[in-house]
């Protein structure tokens, strides 16, 4: 009886101790399902998402949804908001209702968010009636479990997001990856520094170092770090890592301080502004030798780009060749983003005087140009050629210069059409083409029958074998 007497009072200890573990289990829960009343779908309905997202998704998509829309002005979201409140509204306990998964418990959103007890069946309501609120709720959905973690265990971190920066968070907070109670940062350690000056904050103190970040310039440098955070690792190096400058980052975070001046993330945390610097690493990780560190030298992107300056044979660095590109109004940072990329995917490496005559030429006719590399043109001065050609006939006075235009566009067309339906391979479209730009005009401005001979002696004999009453038309 003394044994079996020893053996209870073990097991009563042991169920005791268990019970604060459990309930500290519980109560560190990094989601939590809370009841959307009258339904999933009927609120979709509502807002309107169509179709209506899966419950997984939902909260984030409806929060993406509705506050994509400002909340004042002409496109004030304002009446989705009104529609979304008397929907939740009206709906009673007894009606049908979905349960959708919400990050983190409604403990934690009553103490860091609202600052008032808001139960698990009002949750939702909650949430998407308040824009801070819901921004939050979206940056938070889209973290893994031991960042949750982190936010779910200082409250006064979220308190501080919520009220000084739930956009920035919304927009760039997914980006946020902290592991050991560390926040990551694209670059490592040896950007750690870089990275503190930026938001004025040590990274080892970690609570603070975020609310910093999305603080600073507007969310200016969240905007940065987010987009070094999807950079595969050939680019972040050259942006960030040990091939980097050591004054990179920083130079990018002026330049983005200052740049697309037309977007503001505060007020559109789910809008990016056009031609951003996004979109140039995009062109530059597709087009640019980025595994061989090759970025060319910054004199030639002058020449490339008509600047002033004579910054020779200077490396052109991601950070130099970012401000070259979008430090500018929007329509010329998309002229530019085009042409960085037309130079990177025609001309060789290096930094000849006829890549530079092709990407002007590209500045003037960038129709033309492009129609030349699709036929698969490789020869730089064909296109500095197709270029003075192109300028000769916009020289003509419209009377003379439309039919001559005419048939040099039309004559063009046929071959880059003989080229992409394999009738011709790309040397002989090359060959063809170089004959037709060296066509001459006569003092009038008119071919005098030079593209029709074009046709006769040079295009003809590359088509199938014809009948001997077929007409050009015919067998072309």
């Amino acid at each position: 009886m003394a044994g079996r007497s020893k053996v209870t009072a073990l097991l009563v200890v042991s169920l005791l101790l268990s019970i604060p573990a459990a309930a500290s289990a519980a109560g560190s829960a990094l989601s939590e399902d809370v009841p959307v009343r009258g339904g999933t779908a009927a609120l979709a309905e509502v807002i309107p998402i169509s179709p209506a997202p899966d419950r997984a998704r939902f909260m984030a998509e409806a929060i993406r949804v509705v506050y994509s829309w400002p909340q004042l002005g002409p496109y004030t979201n304002e009446p989705m908001r009104r529609r979304i409140a008397a929907f939740l509204a009206s709906a009673n306990s007894a009606d049908r209702h979905d349960d959708v998964p919400v990050p983190l418990t409604a403990a934690v959103w009553s103490q860091a968010v609202f600052h008032r007890t808001v139960g698990r069946d009002d949750l939702a309501a909650a949430i998407l009636g308040d824009r801070s609120a819901a921004l939050v709720c979206y940056a938070l959905a889209g973290m893994d479990d031991e960042t949750l973690d982190f936010f779910a265990s200082h409250p006064a971190l979220l308190s501080r997001i919520a009220e000084r920066s739930p956009a920035q968070f919304a927009a760039f907070g997914e980006s946020l990856r902290i592991h050991g109670g560390k926040l990551i940062v694209p670059g490592g350690d040896a950007a750690a520094a870089s990275w503190e000056a930026i938001a004025g904050e040590k990274l080892d103190r970690t609570d603070r170092f975020v609310p910093s970040l999305l603080e600073v310039d507007r969310g200016r440098a969240a905007y940065l770090f987010d987009l070094l955070s999807h950079l595969d690792a050939a680019t972040l190096s050259m942006t960030a890592g040990p091939n980097a400058g050591a004054d990179s980052l920083k130079r990018l975070a002026s330049l983005v301080r200052r740049a697309f001046p037309e977007w503001e993330v505060i007020a559109a945390p789910f809008v990016r502004p056009p031609a951003d610097l996004a979109q140039f690493f995009g062109r530059l990780r597709n087009t640019a030798d980025v595994d061989g560190g090759g970025l060319r030298t910054a004199g030639f992107w002058q020449k490339v780009f008509d600047d002033s300056g004579s910054a020779g044979d200077q490396p052109a660095d991601v950070a130099w060749l970012a401000e070259a590109v979008l430090a500018h109004p929007a329509r010329e940072r998309e002229r530019r983003l085009d042409l960085f990329s037309f130079v990177e995917r025609v001309a060789s490496a290096g930094a000849s005087d006829e890549a530079v005559a092709a990407a002007h030429g590209f500045g003037s006719y960038p129709v033309l140009m492009l129609t030349l590399e699709r036929m698969g043109v490789r020869t730089l001065p064909l296109y500095a050629a197709a270029a003075q050609q192109a300028e000769k006939l916009t020289a003509l006075d419209s009377a003379r210069g439309t039919v001559a235009l005419a048939q040099f566009q039309g004559a063009l067309a046929l071959v880059a059409r003989l080229a992409s339906v394999g009738t011709t391979d790309s040397a002989t479209a090359e060959t063809l083409a170089r004959d037709l730009f060296a066509i001459r005009l006569d003092d009038s401005g008119r071919y005098s029958g030079g593209i029709a001979s074009w046709i006769s002696t040079r295009v003809l004999p590359l088509l199938p074998p014809r009948a001997a009453t077929a007409t050009i038309d015919d067998a072309i």
